[in-house]
């Protein structure tokens, strides 16, 4: 009797494992769909931003041609859409994604105390060594902090 029982207790382990491997599959597609999909639509916005940008460069090099000056104002458009540009082409097609992933694996090796979910959330019982060190911490919350102090709080409505 007692060897049916282990059978049955191992088969059910087997399968409870291949479930979980299944499931793990289907999160990992999921993730791996995401992913994708932000990468594409960083590329959109790249092509999108390059035509503007080559735009706005035509228009300043025809009237650095013609008046021999360019105007003030069109130099900080010029500037600054360069580096979103690039900012735009290193994660669409460089290594910024992969600098991301490395970040997000130290912050939840080393940081992982910046991840506690507010105590009302219903997984909060499972970050309780987090969250005692975070509560032990005289972190001000952000509505103590500037700007928010400037202004003059709302007074309380009294019930009847």
């Amino acid at each position: 009797m007692g060897g049916a029982q282990s059978y049955f207790q191992s088969k059910a382990k087997e399968v409870h494992t291949s479930i979980m491997d299944a499931q793990m599959k289907q999160a990992d597609s999921m993730r791996s769909v995401q992913a994708a999909m932000q990468i594409a639509v960083v590329r959109d916005q790249l092509q999108w931003g390059c035509g503007l940008y080559s735009l706005i460069l035509c228009g300043a090099t025809a009237n650095l041609i013609k008046h021999r000056s360019l105007p003030p104002f069109i130099a900080g458009p010029l500037v600054l859409g360069g580096f979103g540009l690039s900012y735009l082409a290193d994660m669409a097609y460089g290594t910024k994604m992969i600098r991301i992933r490395q970040e997000a694996e130290h912050i939840l090796a080393n940081e992982k105390v910046r991840l506690v979910p507010p105590a009302s959330a219903p997984f909060r019982r499972f970050w309780e060594i987090e969250a005692a060190e975070v509560s032990t911490k005289e972190i001000p919350r952000v509505g103590a902090l500037w700007p928010s102090n400037w202004f003059p709080k709302s007074p309380a409505t009294k019930q009847n």
